[in-house]
This record gives C-alpha cells, sequence and structure tokens, in this order.
C-alpha cells in the first residue's frame, strides 16, 4: 500500500459537507482519504504507525470497522469505540488536519492529493507544501500546548508521564496504539 500524509489548515464550516466532498473524491480515485485534526496527533510517527496497523488490519480480513479509513481513525485514536475516535476528526472551525491518502497505486495517491488540495485551497486553506519530514515533523509534532490534549484523550496518567518523562509522550500515545489489537 502506498501512503501520503499532507497536513494543512482548513477553516470548516460544515463538517458534514465537508466530509461528503473527501467521500466523493476517495469514490472518484478508488482510494481511501482519512482527515483528522493535528491536535490529537503526537507525531508524525503517530500517523503512519496507526496506518500500518490498520492497513495490517484490513488485510487480514478481520478489521474493527467495515471501512479502511475508520480503521485508520481507530488506531490512531487508540480506542476500539467508533464514536470515541471521531473526536480526533475535523471539526467546524479552524482546524490544523492530516490528511491521511492510501491506494495500491501510487499514481491514485498523487490524483488524490491534487483532488484533496484542491479542495482545501477551494476552501480558503493552506497547505504545507514542502513534502519534506522535517516540516511534516513540525506540523504533527507534540508540544507543549498539546500536553493536556493528548493525556486525556489518550488516558495517560501523570504518574506515566513521570516514569517515562514528558518528551516520550508520542511514545506512550503509540503504546496505545499497540493496543488496540491486543483489546480486539
Amino acid at each position: 500500500m502506498n501512503v501520503q500524509v499532507i497536513s494543512a489548515t482548513v477553516n470548516v464550516s460544515d463538517v458534514m459537507s465537508f466530509v461528503r466532498r473527501i467521500q466523493q473524491i476517495q469514490t472518484e480515485c478508488s482510494t481511501t482519504i482519512q482527515a483528522i485534526d493535528a491536535d490529537f496527533v503526537a507525531g508524525v510517527e503517530h500517523i503512519l504507525f496507526a496506518t500500518k496497523k490498520a492497513i495490517r488490519s484490513w488485510e487480514s480480513g478481520k478489521p474493527i470497522a467495515n471501512d479502511l479509513g475508520l480503521e485508520i481513525l481507530l488506531y490512531a485514536s487508540g480506542k476500539r469505540q467508533i464514536n470515541k475516535a471521531l473526536e480526533m476528526g475535523i471539526h467546524t472551525g479552524n482546524n490544523r488536519a492530516a490528511f491521511i491518502i492510501v491506494s495500491d497505486s501510487p499514481s491514485v495517491v498523487k490524483h488524490s492529493v491534487h483532488q484533496v488540495v484542491t479542495l482545501i485551497k477551494e476552501m480558503g486553506g493552506s497547505v504545507s507544501e514542502d513534502s519534506e519530514e522535517r516540516t511534516q515533523n513540525d506540523f504533527f509534532e507534540y508540544r507543549e500546548d498539546k500536553k493536556k490534549r493528548l493525556q486525556s484523550f489518550f488516558e495517560i496518567t501523570k504518574l506515566e508521564l513521570e516514569a517515562a518523562g514528558a518528551e516520550k509522550i508520542c511514545d506512550l500515545v503509540l503504546e496505545r496504539v499497540a493496543m488496540v489489537d491486543v483489546i480486539k
């Protein structure tokens, strides 16, 4: 599978309308696209690890969800409950977002990326044009202002944080992602 992550900012006035537009691109391109609120992402490793786990689950024939995009969201959230995982999705208003695009074909991924970028720009958003890994890390990386949100959402205790160290919060989040397989 080919995976590409786009980092973008976008102002969403109607979430359902936005989701329908993403679904339209998915259908036209025969691809999977999942949008995630980047403020719930502990690092680019978090997105890639969750996506790899979701693809592996999907290919095994034993997925949690009936849609690969939703499977990616479930793994990224470290939870099996769809309603809890949806908290990581795009919301009304300004979003710092990660768009995960997955397909068997590199050319389909490339075309889908173009379509998503066009949609974001039509909505007045901006896309990080620089595809270097460093730019992605800067956009998604754990920052101090994310600390409380990540601790709360991923149920990371103060004791865990003290034992591992605040700089290891991404590792603690990856542990939650890995645990989705265990509780399956």
